[in-house]
């Protein structure tokens, strides 16, 4: 995902550890290399939005998004270098999410998600895409895990709440 513009606020390893520009860790997901980087990902989260609607709210999936996207910078920072933006890790992060929280909805009342199939595939197909030079593994992949870590959390809190423990926040 590389930008020939990095300083309007892409995810440029230099610029953040140099120049101290962390604020880079939030605008990176809402710029993109080219229109077609911008319609893939706009379509992927439209997608996954409306899959995602009956188990998180817009504004759950506002934080989900937000939070894969920091974690998936600072993955991209920890193990990656040079300059990078798109949405990508946040799409992965409410993939991961809607996966987990399907997965376990279809288990514990073995009613079907429509929505496994579909996001699998967009999940199978940008994750071979990610194999692309210009594309960040490391945050689709990190994404992804944020998603999954984040299910787990909602999972638990559900059962809490479901069985009387919950702390209400």
């Amino acid at each position: 995902m590389c930008c020939t513009y990095p300083s309007l606020g892409a995810l440029n390893s230099y610029a953040i550890y140099e120049d101290q520009q962390w604020w880079r860790l939030f605008t990176y997901a809402f710029l993109h290399g080219s229109f077609h980087h911008l319609f893939g990902n706009i379509l992927s989260l439209l997608i996954v939005s409306f899959f995602m609607m009956p188990e998180v709210k817009p504004m759950g999936q506002a934080a989900v998004f937000l939070a894969s996207s920091l974690f998936s910078g600072l993955a991209f920072l920890a193990f990656s270098q040079g300059i990078v933006v798109g949405a990508s890790g946040g799409i992965f992060g409410m993939a991961g999410t809607y996966i987990t929280l399907s997965l376990y909805t279809w288990i514990k009342t073995g009613q079907r998600q429509e929505g496994l199939v579909v996001i699998g595939a967009i999940c199978i197909i940008n994750l071979l895409l990610s194999f692309a030079r210009t594309t960040s593994m490391t945050g689709h992949i990190s994404g992804l895990a944020c998603g999954f870590m984040i299910a787990i959390g909602i999972i638990i809190y559900r059962e809490l709440k479901a069985n009387g423990n919950a702390i209400a926040v």
